[in-house]
């Protein structure tokens, strides 16, 4: 079994009710002030039009957002959640975060068991303050969560986190479909990804779903490993499929323009399947002289995977090392350098640099255009208008 050095073997020890009540209590018992309003007992969806309503929601309930909301001037204390929030395709602006108290940061410290669907973060600013646990866009961390329809434009500061994320910093099992994130991961010490710094198991495989990330990633400098990737750090039996990333990706040990570790056993494989990424990864534990470090893996386990179909811009990253999983034919890589030019054509995902063993990027997932743009995917949150062709 191949794990990160840092312990996560209580997820298999305690297991999640156990857990559930962990993320909760952190949530709850941090020394943050409670809702003025015991609205999260309602039975039926709760409307929010305004900042106030926002601010007082419960850690459980249903609620539905009737309105763009600007948060500009807002103090936001973030608390659990274990409820359902519906933006109902609204967003939420220029939303401040600041977390000194030692817990889990983002937009709630902690999901559980949650939904959040149909909302966009426009402008949302999350730090948190040595010493950290985690930081994220959504939350800190989340507990067999989903999150679908949603984007997080974000800066996300560790300044000590362990792990860092557009959406989220720690995900044990859940499921992101059909969401994106657009804006820097910085200061984390452990892990650091677009999406999720650290996906592990939950109930089930955590899964990310057709998704991107225009983020880039810049953990902490120091430190013996921090792994880094444009969709997630480092994940234990992960689900990973129809994803891209556009950013340049720095970490130590474990980086990958997509993943910086996939770490598994004989029981619980991983997913990697159908990426795409442009940008430049730089690990800063390999010198120049070693030919630098490409592709979109940093490191995998020799363990039963599906990983396969996965593409980097070789323009943008020119490095010639780069991992191969030591179970891959090597007539069919896993990874393939390709340019620019070769990644914008065909207009169908059939041919030219996309087709071989695994021909399967569905033009009902992904958008082609014509051979002067890069892929995008269909139905996400903002359109194909706000996505990099």
């Amino acid at each position: 079994m191949m794990r990160q050095p840092f312990d996560r073997i209580f997820t298999r020890l305690t297991g999640p009710a156990t857990i559930l009540a962990m993320l909760l209590i952190a949530g709850i018992g941090c020394g943050q002030e409670e809702p003025t309003e015991d609205v999260g007992k309602a039975t039926s969806a709760i409307t929010v039009g305004t900042m106030g309503q926002l601010a007082a929601m419960g850690t459980t309930g249903s609620y539905t957002l009737t309105a763009n909301l600007n948060a500009s001037g807002t103090v936001w204390t973030p608390h659990s959640f274990s409820g359902t929030f519906d933006g109902a395709n609204h967003t939420i602006s220029n939303l401040t975060i600041d977390v000194n108290n030692g817990f889990d940061a983002g937009f709630f410290t902690t999901m559980a068991n949650a939904t959040v669907r149909r909302v966009r973060f426009i402008n949302l600013r999350v730090t948190s303050h040595s010493p950290a646990e985690t930081s994220g866009g959504l939350a800190g961390r989340s507990l067999d969560s989903l999150v679908e329809d949603v984007g997080v434009e974000v800066t996300v500061t560790g300044n000590g986190a362990s792990d860092g994320g557009g959406i989220f910093g720690e995900m044990f099992g859940g499921t992101i479909n059909r969401c994106y994130t657009k804006g820097s991961v910085n200061s984390t010490t452990l892990t650091a990804g677009g999406i999720v710094g650290l996906m592990d198991l939950g109930t089930a495989h955590a899964v990310i779903n057709q998704s991107y990330a225009i983020t880039t990633i810049a953990p902490t400098n120091t430190g013996n490993t921090v792994s880094a990737g444009g969709i997630a750090g480092w994940t234990f039996g992960a689900d990973i499929r129809e994803v891209y990333s556009v950013a340049n990706v720095t970490g130590r040990g474990n980086v990958g323009g997509l993943v910086g570790l996939l770490a598994c056993d004989d029981s619980n494989f991983f997913v990697l399947n159908h990426g795409i990424y442009r940008g430049n990864v730089t690990d800063l534990n390999r010198t120049p002289a070693a030919g630098g470090w490409a592709g979109v893996v940093g490191g995998a386990g020799d363990c039963s995977s599906r990983f396969d179909q996965l593409w980097w811009d070789a323009g943008l990253d020119p490095s010639t090392a780069f991992f191969i999983s030591p179970n891959v034919d090597p007539n069919f890589p896993v990874q393939i350098r390709a340019s620019d030019s070769a990644l914008k054509t065909p207009t169908t995902p059939s041919s030219s640099s996309y087709h071989f063993a695994d021909n399967n990027l569905m033009s009902t997932i992904w958008y082609a255009g014509t051979n002067l743009q890069h892929h995008a995917l269909v139905g996400l949150p903002g359109g194909l208008g706000i996505q990099p062709r």
